[in-house]
């Protein structure tokens, strides 16, 4: 891990999400939802995994990283690429 990355875990106190992957740290939790911080490193990964509410996704900094979502109805897989570099498609089927 780049020291970049260690000094901006420790800034903003994330801790490691277990069995996702990635740094963490709740920001807002409520009856419907919640929010946090993450942060992935090159080194590390985000597991596929499956979640009951509705996400709401910002991009802050760093290298561009696809996000994944699968309809459970149809089993379209969708990637999503987040990050600064807009110019190509950034919506796409698997």
């Amino acid at each position: 891990m780049n020291a970049a990355a260690r000094a901006l875990i420790e800034r903003l106190g994330l801790a490691p999400l277990p069995e996702e992957g990635g740094f963490f740290r709740v920001t807002w939790r409520g009856a419907h939802g919640s929010a946090i911080l993450f942060l992935i490193t090159s080194e590390d990964f985000s597991a596929l995994h499956r979640i009951a509410q509705d996400e709401l996704w910002h991009f802050h900094a760093g290298d561009q990283v696809e996000h994944v979502r699968i309809d459970p109805a149809t089993g379209e897989a969708l990637v999503n690429r987040l990050g600064a570099d807009r110019s190509e498609e950034h919506t796409s089927e698997l």
